[in-house]
């Protein structure tokens, strides 16, 4: 049986560049995400790259049907991806200190050819929960990691 999991590791820092909060999470995979990655299998021109992180302000309990986030408010294309090791792919955002201040409630990451800046585009492959107040004068780093095997 083939295992997947996605993990987060969100850290904070302040305007001088001291780590403030360190958050470890594990999110929920969609049925979307894992329809996506099982077609990307049987079609080779199938796009299921993690192409952009959005941010929300709504608490709902994250749930494998979910196709969106709950009230999104920000989105930025994705900083960077590498190879973590076999079946590991590490994903990482950065958000500047300016960028998506105020409440933030859910995390989400979305995939595939229609993925774009736009709000609610693309295929959510994955939501968590996170619950934080982002000031003007913090930034965040968000890690993902998927470990398939």
């Amino acid at each position: 049986m083939l295992n997947w999991q996605g993990t987060l590791k969100i850290k904070a820092f302040d305007k001088d560049g001291n780590l403030v909060d360190e958050t470890n999470l594990k999110n929920l995979i969609t049925s979307a995400g894992k329809n996506l990655l099982a077609e990307s299998l049987r079609e080779s021109t199938l796009d299921s790259e993690i192409k952009y992180v959005a941010i929300g302000s709504d608490n709902t309990a994250p749930n494998t049907a979910d196709t969106t986030l709950g009230n999104e408010t920000f989105r930025k294309a994705v900083t960077s991806q590498i190879a973590g090791g076999t079946g590991i792919t590490i994903t990482n955002l950065y958000v500047a200190p300016e960028e998506a201040v105020g409440t933030i409630e859910e995390i989400g990451f979305f995939a595939g050819s229609s993925a774009s800046a736009t709000t609610d585009s693309g295929v959510l492959f994955a939501r968590v929960l996170y619950s934080r107040t982002k000031t003007a004068v913090e930034s965040i780093q968000i890690e993902r990691t998927d470990t398939i095997g």
